[in-house]
């Protein structure tokens, strides 16, 4: 009981809390901006679900980075889209995220900086379009 009530709980506190999220499989165009290419092969068997929020004209991410593949990742370059309100695309950053991610494992991360936030920014999501192998 005491766990289900911490649960629910801590989801409520994160939906409250949040400006927004995104997360879907990196092999699935998930933004409302067309995505810049193909994902690679081993970065379509990672999933990174986000949750964004905007700090003093930044964009910041937490979230976590799981390693569905069979292989050891050593990093993963991530592409945030901001959109605005029609889904139209405003700004694309790419950034790393170091590992190693050993396989069907899972990392947590917060508050990592993706880059400055358009005035006209709404949204951001994210993807995985390229990994490392160890």
């Amino acid at each position: 009981m005491v766990i289900a009530v911490v649960l629910i709980g801590g989801y409520l506190y994160n939906r409250s809390h949040n400006s927004g999220s995104a997360g879907t499989p990196s092999g699935t165009p998930g933004s409302p901006g067309a995505p810049a290419g193909p994902v690679s092969p081993l970065a379509s068997e990672q999933w990174l679900p986000v949750q964004w929020q905007g700090e003093g004209g930044t964009i910041m991410i937490t979230g976590s980075w799981t390693n569905n593949s069979g292989t050891t990742i050593r990093s993963a370059e991530v592409e945030c889209d901001q959109t605005d309100n029609g889904g139209n695309l405003v700004v694309r950053n790419n950034l790393t995220i170091g590992g190693p991610l050993p396989p069907n494992t899972t990392r947590n991360f917060m508050r990592v900086r993706v880059g400055t936030m358009s005035p006209s920014t709404t949204m951001v999501s994210c993807r995985i379009v390229n990994v490392t192998p160890q």
